[in-house]
């Protein structure tokens, strides 16, 4: 019986036969193609010619096999691939982006000058470890390494089998979700992490890093701020921080800092200073970069005292000559030693002291200015005028990574008069050439969480002292207002074209929101503030805080509204509509705290003022005109708006249209206040007929249409069918947990609505269980005075006493 062998193994054996062929064909053929070519170079011009077609045409045989082939191949690949089970991402939370892994640094293989110092730190996990701290505070200037050396310790400190984690102190928010992932990641449990943290979170943290098994290590980054470690008004040597003394020798705590003040840290800490670097060492850092010829050792030396050894400048004088030196230009400096002449004839032996002294934080600045000068020297020179205009407008902003995709939008760069006729090409040119001389960062943003929908936002960075250089020279040419300007008109039109509502937009949101508070509070400190320039930042800025508000950051979002007004109004006066619209945002955000009589007398003064300064069908003032309705009805005046609402509606219709989201609002506030003023089956009937309106204009998961089913759930059980509201409730709330958080305001609002009507529905016992689970939530989100939480207090006692008496 003939043997039958798979698919697969037969297209094996096919492959190898061809494959044999082709080879012997090929060896057969090599003495034939090398008489073949000597034939053709001996030959005359016209013979060449002729031979040449039947070449061509023997070549293209041959290219159209293999290209037969490699389509044979690629085919079988996606065919396999295409077998694979698809993906399924459906219900999949939003993904945060916190990681407590070291993080990769482009330092990290060649590290000169600190052997002794990483050595000694690594000491501590010694059998006769005799250092008299556990707390190693690594401090010195800007840009002098001192996360490089703790990156250098912590990678040696893996190889030895001790558990290392990464924390950024650089912001409130990272120091604040490092220290929880860390919590869980040492196993604390739900108690700790949904009760105790709110209040007594270093507590938290501490015991489980006590009771951990192994040997550790925790590295605190960039602890600039150190207010950020302690309780309010505490310095860190209280020890009731996130810092605090530790016994024995399984763990150790690794901090970098610029503040080197002792009684900050406490005699419990042991601070190391973070020499500049030596003129040998820095020598060693300039040649590690450079592959050609520079000059001698002795040349680099002297380039290395010129930059006083601070690391940050060493690394961009280094990544200048390597550039210069591959692409060389007439003009540029290709040795240490010109490089080193370029640096005294722009002034730098006045301001640079003697190479024993430590630098201050004003000389390393002047020191980078100098430095980095010569590097945007280099980019003009290849074609890139515009690099300096760009790096002080990226200065302009706040010290936060910058979403170049959304801010530097090429068409009103290339209207302006610092970048006219540039366009995307061009812009994009420059951020790549400051980006190969070092001079910014640009990278994906692996902080903020993305949704899974789009790419992840492009982010700049801007090393302090750069920054601080750039600014400075902004204000010795006078050009800081003109650059502020620019800036604010890149950063309103961003901020236009977000919704700040949708939470697809939330993760650039979260990026934009440092720079329109810091822009206009920069251009107000100047002598004389640009109007057009305070009112671009403070309207980039309130709708930074409707973001906040719309979130749920609402003592976020109350401090930064108070700041933008109490800076544009002694600008703008207090009726200009830039600073109208932060009083509406403050308004909104009161009643949010619960003071409703405050945020209804505010809105309806608002609309007056609205009326006499824009009129009284312009679109900001019908917005406000809501607003005062839905929180006359929020005071208890439910009559009133709906009577309000019944009035506003026809006007929005004629001037925004039928199908406007503002219209649709309305709609919606016009059906709720007339449930609560006695009619639930027309408001259930009014918002049903909405419900698909919704949907169709803003989409299944805009949270404007989850506003509405929540609506609709609420007077479906209020009409007369508990079932049907409990399980609407139930459906929306696992969408509102994806879409909004499990922590949202309005999250919370739909679990407090499902276990009213999981109460009323017949199942008293699930309701009082599920308004116990909820009430420490929302003492933690809303505080313990705020209305909702006292509602779901005395829901807990009422549910209680049913389930007591059934």
């Amino acid at each position: 019986m003939k043997r039958l062998y798979p698919p697969r193994v037969r297209m094996r054996f096919l492959w190898i036969v061809l494959a044999l062929i082709g080879a012997g064909l090929l060896l057969a053929s090599v003495s034939s193609v090398r008489q073949t070519i000597d034939r053709f170079f001996s030959a005359d011009l016209a013979t060449r010619d002729q031979l040449s077609s039947t070449y061509s045409l023997a070549v293209g045989l041959v290219s159209l096999l293999l290209s037969v082939t490699g389509f044979v191949l690629q085919s079988r690949t996606r065919t396999a691939t295409s077998n694979k089970e698809p993906l399924d991402t459906t219900g999949v939370p939003v993904a945060g982006m916190g990681s407590l892994a070291v993080p990769t640094l482009d330092s990290a293989e060649r590290v000169r000058g600190r052997n002794e110092l990483v050595e000694d730190l690594l000491s501590l996990y010694g059998r006769r470890s005799r250092h008299p701290s556990r707390i190693q505070v690594l401090h010195g200037t800007a840009g002098g390494g001192k996360t490089t050396v703790a990156h250098q310790v912590a990678l040696q400190a893996q190889r030895l089998d001790v558990e290392v984690w990464w924390v950024s102190a650089a912001a409130f928010t990272d120091l604040q979700t490092g220290m929880r992932l860390l919590a869980r990641t040492l196993g604390a449990t739900t108690q700790e992490l949904d009760h105790e943290w709110a209040d007594h979170a270093p507590d938290v943290v501490w015991r489980r890093l006590m009771a951990y098994p192994k040997r550790w290590l925790l590295v605190i980054d960039n602890a600039d701020d150190t207010r950020l470690l302690a309780p309010p008004g505490e310095p860190v040597a209280h020890q009731r921080g996130w810092l605090r003394p530790l016994a024995g020798k399984q763990g150790a705590v690794m901090l970098t800092t610029r503040d080197s003040t002792t009684t900050t840290w406490g005699a419990w800490c042991q601070l190391r200073e973070i020499p500049l670097l030596s003129s040998t060492d820095g020598a060693q850092v300039l040649c590690d970069q450079i592959q050609h010829d520079a000059g001698t050792i002795a040349d680099a030396e002297d380039l290395s005292v010129r930059l006083g050894g601070l690391p940050l400048a060493l690394t961009l004088a280094g990544r200048y000559l390597a550039d210069a030196n591959q692409l060389r230009l007439l003009g540029s400096f290709t040795t240490f030693t010109d490089y080193k002449n370029a640096l005294d004839t722009s002034g730098l032996t006045a301001v640079f002291p003697d190479e024993t002294d430590r630098l201050s934080v004003n000389e390393a600045r002047q020191v980078i200015a100098r430095t980095w000068e010569l590097s945007l020297s280099l980019l003009a020179d290849r074609g890139l005028p515009l690099t300096r205009t760009m790096l002080r407008l990226l200065a302009a902003f706040a010290d936060a990574p910058i979403p170049c995709q959304q801010i530097l939008d090429p068409k009103l760069l290339g209207e302006s008069a610092q970048f006219g006729g540039s366009d995307a090409a061009q812009i994009r040119g420059l951020l790549h050439g400051l980006t190969s001389l070092g001079l910014i960062d640009l990278a994906v943003d692996t902080n903020a969480a993305q949704s899974g929908e789009g790419s992840a936002s492009m982010v700049i960075r801007l090393h302090p002292l750069i920054r601080d250089a750039s600014l400075h020279h902004l204000a010795v040419t006078q050009q800081f207002q003109v650059t502020t300007s620019l800036a604010a008109r890149l950063l309103v039109h961003a901020c236009s074209e977000l919704d700040p509502e949708n939470p697809v937009n939330w993760p650039d949101w979260q990026l934009l929101v440092p720079h329109g508070v810091h822009l206009l509070t920069a251009e107000a400190r100047t002598s004389t503030p640009s109007p057009q320039t305070v009112v671009d930042a403070t309207e980039a800025a309130a709708r930074a805080c409707q973001f906040l508000r719309h979130t749920g950051q609402f003592p976020a979002a109350q401090a930064q509204g108070t700041l933008i007004y109490n800076t544009a109004a002694p600008v703008l006066g207090p009726e200009n509509p830039a600073v109208l619209t932060v009083r509406a945002e403050l308004a909104l955000l009161a009643g949010e705290g619960g003071l409703r009589e405050h945020a209804r007398d505010q809105l309806t003064e608002l609309v007056s003022i609205y009326e006499r300064v824009l009129g009284s069908e312009h679109p900001q003032t019908l917005y406000v005109r809501a607003d005062a309705a839905a929180w006359t009805g929020r005071a208890r005046g439910h009559r009133s708006a709906r009577d309000q609402f019944a009035d506003l509606l026809p006007v929005c219709q004629r001037v925004l249209g039928d199908e406007h989201p503002h219209t649709l609002t309305v709609r919606l506030h016009l059906a709720a206040w007339t449930g609560e003023a006695g009619a639930p089956e027309a408001a259930r009937d009014q918002l049903a007929a909405l419900l698909p309106v919704r949907q169709r204009i803003l989409g299944a998961e805009h949270p404007d249409t989850l506003h509405t089913r929540h609506n609709l759930a609420k007077w479906t059980g209020i009409a007369g069918d508990p079932v049907g509201a409990r399980d609407q409730f139930l459906a929306l709330l696992h969408l509102r947990e994806r879409v909004l958080g499990l922590e949202h305001p309005h999250t919370l609002a739909n679990r407090a609505r499902l276990a009213a009507w999981t109460g009323n529905a017949g199942d008293p016992w699930s309701a009082r269980d599920q308004f116990i689970d909820l009430l420490p939530v929302r003492r933690r989100v809303l505080g313990p005075d705020h209305p909702h939480t006292l509602s779901t207090e005395a829901a807990v006692t009422e549910w209680s006493a049913r389930c007591s008496q059934s």
